[in-house]
């Protein structure tokens, strides 16, 4: 993070600015993909900013023009991917977490919480984040396999939240390449097989 000192309103004021995906976490990432659209860009970047470094609205709109680019041109980075992490698991809280990776494989718990993050957010997946990393970061028992989702899973949120997206970014590439898999994994998931009919064993003398 920087500090920008800038003068608006005959007020000295210091904003902390990120200058790289390792200063946004998960819980401002998520932020930014609940923007909508807006009629005009320097709208759209009004709201981004406000999401990133919490910068009240008014004082971004009440900047001169040269201001308000410096803070686009230091959030400039949002043009490039977030760089690959290189790694499976990471340290939170004295505890590990791993990434589960196998879509084909979920249980009940599972698919009931992605199809309610679906119906959520209008099936935007990646404004729910901090949700879906409780989903998806598992801890592993003894034995090296990955723990079983269970509901209370998801009281971690607020621990996912302060993430940074650097650090998990290979889970939010894995998850963006099977987000489509996984939905058709959730319908699928929600018909009931159908039973066959049962044919004849023999004839009646």
């Amino acid at each position: 993070m920087i500090d920008l000192k800038l003068t608006i309103d005959d007020k000295g004021l210091t904003f902390k600015i990120p200058e790289n995906w390792g200063d946004i976490t998960v819980d401002k990432f998520s932020r930014i993909h609940q923007i909508d659209e807006y009629s005009t860009s320097v709208e759209k970047t009004v709201h981004i900013i406000n999401a990133l470094t919490d910068i009240d609205k008014d004082y971004l709109y009440m900047m001169s023009s040269d201001q308000f680019t410096q803070i686009s041109d230091c959030i400039g980075f949002l043009n490039n991917e977030v760089e690959s992490s290189g790694v499976d698991s990471i340290e939170l809280s004295g505890d590990t977490f791993y990434i589960k990776e196998d879509f084909d494989d979920l249980n009940v718990g599972e698919v009931a919480s992605i199809e309610m993050l679906l119906a959520e957010s209008n099936n935007n997946l990646l404004t729910k984040m901090p949700e879906l990393l409780c989903i998806f970061l598992r801890k592993k028992k003894e034995n090296g396999k990955l723990e079983p989702f269970k509901l209370s899973d998801m009281e971690r949120v607020n621990m996912f939240r302060n993430v940074s997206i650097a650090d998990i970014n290979d889970l939010f590439v894995f998850f963006s390449n099977g987000e489509q898999k996984s939905t058709v994994i959730m319908k699928r998931s929600s018909v009931s097989p159908k039973k066959k009919k049962k044919g004849k064993t023999g004839s009646k003398n």
